[in-house]
């Protein structure tokens, strides 16, 4: 005979394995420091890349007034001014990457707990 509780507890774990479960799964081995550590150091690196990308794109953009200043361009205000602006992007990205990256941790943890009660839950049944 066909137990409709157990069969409907059993479908709704597989439905999350096969949905959330597979993004939620694999963050719940980490410690919730381990991952923002992780997701901080990405966006370390994906930022940088998307300011030297912004970077160039507005070089590319003012190449006529950039070409035309070339003599009387003070280059350590340059510089400075660039890595004001970098420090500044940074900060803003990596404040923004850090909480979504905790809002996520935290919705997958609340999702991987339920998760780990349905087994239980369907474990008991079994006993």
């Amino acid at each position: 005979m066909v137990n409709e509780e157990r069969v409907r507890v059993m479908t709704k774990t597989a439905i999350f394995e096969e949905g959330v479960g597979k993004k939620a799964l694999p963050t719940g081995e980490y410690y919730r420091s381990d991952y923002l550590f992780i997701q901080m150091l990405k966006s370390f690196f994906w930022g940088s890349a998307a300011f030297g990308l912004i970077g160039l794109l507005v070089v590319c953009y003012g190449m006529d007034a950039l070409m035309s200043k070339l003599p009387s361009l003070n280059v350590l205000q340059l510089c400075i001014a660039v890595l004001i602006a970098y420090v500044l992007f940074m900060v803003v990205y990596m404040g923004v990457s850090y909480v979504r990256s905790y809002r996520i941790y935290r919705s997958y943890e609340k999702a991987v707990k339920g998760y780990e009660k349905s087994l239980k839950h369907l474990e008991n049944m079994y006993e």
